[in-house]
This record gives structure tokens, C-alpha cells and sequence, in this order.
């Protein structure tokens, strides 16, 4: 009776149904701790851009008069080659003078960056020019993070903290403030340029779960002594065009969802299958014992 009922074939697949669910149970562990992390890396294909717009002060050295442009400010980002988990990035600053359409010679700039690709954060001695703390914030951010920030044009790192939370256009996102001291920060003098300091502010909004900016503003000033009075030598105020705040506000929307879909649900996914696999197993495995202590018990 006991073989008619629960032959072994039965046990057979409960065995089965129990190393299927546990090898479900260890990808999804390693899915969450192993695969996705690498997976989520900066790619080795990185490219990106900004454009940000406002003003730019700059000394007239003849006059020592202030000359004040309107301007656009284009950061193009292009991976270089990339070093195990050092990416090499190239970054392009262009301002242009938006009344005239001409570019400003004096504020060109060309970088070679060297960034962690998982973290995001700055390789320091990697390349010549020094650099250090996070490039830009990582993925998974809280509001207890406390982010040193490296900001283009600073001799330091700054501390970015979180301020508030709002919606915005649609997006849930963090509002983060980062400044430099009130005494400011010394940049040493080189070759071909005096001792200056720096005053920076810079305010962002970032979607917290890809650490995507969508949106950011910022102020720099930077001064030197002449004669014993202080003179403002460079001076701006930046701030994301509409256009570039829309494309990344929708670029964050689609990097939350990978980020959900792939390092949380299908991970989770796997383990629950894992996880009924193997009970359902370990049911049909126990079930003949159970009937034949049933059965033995009515005789």
C-alpha cells in the first residue's frame, strides 16, 4: 500500500527539488553580493555630459576692472582606458559667451581623471594632477552619508550633507549642500600664479538610490592680495539648463529602476523560488514516512 501511494520516485524529486533550491538560494546570494555590484560598476565605454549656465567675473589684468560674461559651460566626459577598477576618464570644460556665441579661450580646461569604478570616489596618485574623495555620489545614498566632495578648481575636498527630501518633477530626491570654510581655501601660489583663496557653495539634487544628480547649482570666488587689499580675480554662478536637469532627471528615473529590478527584486525573486523549492522538497521527501507510521498505526 505504502509503495502504491509514495513511490520512491516521489523522494527522488523532493531530493532534487531540495539542491535546485538551494543552488537558487546561493545565485541569488551571490546575485545580490557578487554579480550585481560588478555589474553596476562604471563600464569601461563611460561617456556623459553636462551644461550648466549662468555667469563668469573675470579680473581684467590691464585695467583690474571686473568683466562679467553670460555663458554656457559644457563638461564632455570620455573614457580613456580603464585599469582593473580604475576608470580613466578625459574631461573637457568649455565656456561659451552666450551674447557673442565665441568660446573663452581663458577658460578652457583638459583633465585626465582617475576614478574607482565602484565607488565613484577619486584614485589619488593615479594620475598627475592630485585628487581625492568622491567624484560623484554613489548609488544607495543615505541621509546620514557625509560625502567629501572634490570640486573642479579646489585645492580641498569639501563635505556634502544632506538638507532635505522633496519630489521633484516626479522624482524623489535629496537635497545635499556642500561649502568650503568662511575663511575659505588656500590654493598655493605656483610658477605663474600668485596665493589665492577659494569660496565655493554647491547645492544638488540627487536621486538617492543611483546616486544621480539632476540637478545643481554653485558659486566660486577666488581672490588674491594686491597691495594689501583683497581682489576678486574669478567669480561664477552655475547652474544646470533646463534641458540638462530633464534628461537626467529621466536618466535617474531609468537607472532606479535597473538598480530596484536587478539588485533587488530578481535577487529576492530567485531566493523566495530557491526557498519554496526546497520546503516543497523536504515535503515530499518526509510525506512517506508520515503515511507508513499512519498506516502501521491502524493494523
Amino acid at each position: 500500500m505504502f509503495k502504491k501511494m509514495f513511490p520512491r520516485k516521489k523522494q527522488r524529486w523532493g531530493l532534487a527539488l531540495i539542491a535546485g533550491g538551494l543552488i537558487l538560494v546561493i545565485l541569488g546570494a551571490l546575485w545580490m553580493t557578487v554579480l550585481f555590484p560588478n555589474m553596476s560598476k562604471l563600464p569601461c565605454d563611460f561617456s556623459s555630459e553636462t551644461f550648466t549656465e549662468g555667469t563668469v567675473t573675470l579680473l581684467n589684468t590691464q585695467t583690474y576692472q571686473p568683466v562679467t560674461y553670460n555663458v554656457t559651460v559644457h563638461r564632455e566626459f570620455e573614457t580613456d582606458h580603464c585599469e582593473g577598477n580604475t576608470i580613466f576618464i578625459t574631461e573637457n570644460v568649455a565656456f561659451t559667451n552666450k551674447d557673442t556665441g565665441e568660446a573663452i579661450p581663458a577658460l578652457v580646461s583638459h583633465s585626465l581623471l582617475a576614478v574607482d569604478r565602484a565607488t565613484k570616489m577619486f584614485v589619488p596618485g593615479a594620475v598627475d594632477e592630485y585628487r581625492e574623495g568622491h567624484w560623484t555620489p554613489p548609488s544607495g545614498l543615505t541621509k546620514d552619508d557625509v560625502l567629501d566632495m572634490w570640486i573642479t578648481g579646489n585645492p580641498d575636498t569639501v563635505e556634502s550633507r544632506y538638507v532635505s527630501e522633496e519630489d521633484f518633477h516626479g522624482l524623489h530626491v535629496m537635497n545635499r549642500q556642500a561649502a568650503t570654510p568662511e575663511e575659505g581655501l588656500v590654493v598655493p601660489a605656483t610658477n605663474t600664479t600668485p596665493e589665492m583663496r577659494v569660496y565655493a557653495q554647491y547645492q544638488s539634487k540627487v536621486e538617492p538610490v543611483s546616486g544621480a544628480v539632476v540637478w545643481a547649482t554653485s558659486s566660486t570666488e577666488r581672490t588674491m592680495m594686491v597691495n594689501g587689499n583683497k581682489i576678486t580675480v574669478y567669480q561664477d554662478h552655475l547652474t544646470f539648463t533646463d534641458n540638462q536637469s530633464e534628461k537626467m532627471i529621466e536618466d535617474a528615473k531609468e537607472y532606479k529602476s535597473q538598480i530596484i529590478l536587478y539588485g533587488t527584486t530578481m535577487p529576492w525573486v530567485i531566493i523566495a523560488i530557491g526557498l519554496l523549492e526546497i520546503v516543497l522538497g523536504v515535503w515530499m521527501s518526509r510525506r512517506p514516512k508520515i503515511i507508513k507510521h499512519a498506516t502501521a498505526n491502524k493494523k
